[in-house]
């Protein structure tokens, strides 16, 4: 087992999970008001505005101590933290990637643990194997930096951490997680797949894999 399929690679570069639903919302039909000048001269007065994903996620930064022990893994997503109206649509090409293949390589709900303990050592477990690594986490602010081996290449990847609702969830930059796992598998640049994924994330920052747990 080798390969464990792109996105377990990066959940493995991840070893830290943040819940967060911050990706953002696209309103179609305000979106191409707004870009052709419509509008309504009699709407109301303008509403607070909403949090920016990133001021979300430092609202729901857990502490430290918070983080610390066994989580079960949950599922694996894409989150966009940026305000791109379109993101949505030009990025729905990444949405799913790889889920099958995972779910083919046995990763499911409930098959794999992460453990992150006090001074900044963490490990992810599936089956027999055991990834180690470390990282480093500020809860002020949820900011996340990850150290890792993947095949003997070190690799660091930034992100974030959050937790809602007993949740834990680690977001991790897509387009440097990526670039850790072509460090590790420079076999792979060539694929269509990973070709088109680092095409979208070339013109898309703020793409987050997200790794979602519980305890």
């Amino acid at each position: 087992m080798k390969r464990l399929t792109i996105l377990f690679l990066l959940a493995v570069v991840a070893l830290v999970a943040m819940p967060t639903k911050a990706a953002a919302q696209f309103d179609l039909s305000r979106a191409i008001s707004s870009f052709f000048g419509g509008g309504d001269d009699n709407e109301a007065e303008p509403e607070e505005p909403e949090p920016t994903p990133l001021e979300l996620i430092a609202s729901q930064a857990p502490q430290s101590s918070a983080a610390v022990g066994t989580w079960i893994y949950q599922s694996t997503s894409l989150e966009y933290l940026g305000t791109n109206s379109f993101a949505d649509v030009a990025l729905a090409p990444l949405e799913g990637l790889g889920v099958a293949e995972l779910e083919g390589a046995g990763i499911t709900r409930g098959s794999s643990t992460l453990t992150l303990r006090r001074g900044g050592t963490g490990s992810i477990a599936h089956g027999e194997y055991l990834f180690e690594g470390r990282y480093r986490y500020s809860a002020d602010g949820g900011q996340l930096t990850v150290m890792a081996q993947l095949e003997g290449v070190d690799v660091t990847c930034s992100g974030y951490m959050t937790l809602v609702d007993g949740e834990l969830t680690v977001l991790i930059d897509a387009d440097e997680a990526l670039e850790a796992f072509l460090d590790a598998y420079p076999e792979q640049r060539n694929d269509p797949t990973i070709t088109m994924a680092s095409s979208l994330l070339v013109n898309f920052s703020e793409v987050y894999v997200a790794l979602h747990f519980r305890r």
